[in-house]
């Protein structure tokens, strides 16, 4: 139980402190919220999140505003409590039966250089991600338009690593991006799903030129490539046991304690690709 109760708050502090302040920084131009629709495991019930889009002067950071605000409501009962385990855990556990939770991972476009993309991700009490350049589509604009958010926007469509997306996206903000990794057509993206429904992201609120900063610390992620991170987020969901040993650098164990019957959906990588 002490083991369990140092690796937790160890992830509190970890979560809370992502971004120190001699992290690369930026200056949001446009903040978009975006109602967020996830599903995690075949068979598994659609989650909610609120994530959100903070656009720069010459990059952007796509996060969970939802994970943000439950980092804050631990962190302030850990000072309260003084860091009393069961109360943290509790308070943890009510937010995650009333998904509450959030997604811990962070999208960065053109930092620390224009045309790299950067996915962050929190296991545990490590942060690890994986370098790669931001990608390239090949979007076909297609016929059909919309209102999203008071914006006219049009339609369009791309494969990219197994799942098909159909986006709209809007030229009255002619920002060649949008949630996610998504980005590439000639306006802001506000809508993208995937054909077979697993992923939805729609922009419910966009603000203006907020003026506040965003940063990137690199100094404590463990970089790794690609795959490594796609066999980590399938071991999430199909064997937590393998993924805390894979993390932590613990020895394998042939246990089954931990592998799950369920097989894991993932929005960042795909087989069939």
């Amino acid at each position: 139980m002490k083991h369990l109760k140092k690796i937790f708050l160890g992830l509190l502090a970890a979560l809370g402190t992502l971004q120190p302040a001699d992290a690369q920084t930026d200056t949001v131009q446009y903040r978009i919220s975006y109602e967020t629709h996830f599903r995690s495991r075949e068979g598994g019930n659609l989650q909610t999140d609120d994530m959100e889009l903070l656009i720069g002067k010459r990059s952007s950071k796509f996060h969970s505003a939802m994970a943000v605000r439950q980092q804050a409501l631990l962190d302030s009962l850990v000072r309260h409590t003084g860091g009393d385990f069961s109360m943290v855990m509790s308070a943890s556990s009510s937010m995650q039966r009333h998904s509450q939770t959030g997604q811990h991972y962070f999208v960065y476009k053109n930092l620390p250089e224009e045309g790299t993309l950067l996915y962050i991700r929190q296991f545990m009490d490590e942060e690890t991600g994986c370098r790669e350049p931001v990608p390239d589509y090949r979007w076909q604009l297609l016929e059909g338009d919309t209102t999203i958010a008071e914006y006219a926007c049009q339609k369009a469509q791309a494969t990219f690593r197994g799942h098909i997306w159909t986006a709209w996206y809007t030229q009255d903000i002619p920002l060649s991006d949008g949630p996610w990794k998504l980005c590439g057509l000639p306006g802001l993206i506000l809508k993208a799903t995937t054909a077979d429904g697993n992923f939805s992201f729609e922009c419910r609120k966009l603000e203006r030129a907020t003026g506040e900063a965003f940063s990137l610390n690199q100094k404590k992620t463990e970089w790794i490539e690609p795959k490594k991170m796609e066999q980590l987020l399938r071991m999430e969901v199909e064997d937590i046991t393998r993924m805390v040993a894979a993390i932590k650098g613990w020895k394998p164990t042939k246990s089954t304690r931990g592998q799950s019957k369920e097989k894991a959906i993932l929005i960042e990588y795909s087989e069939k690709e």
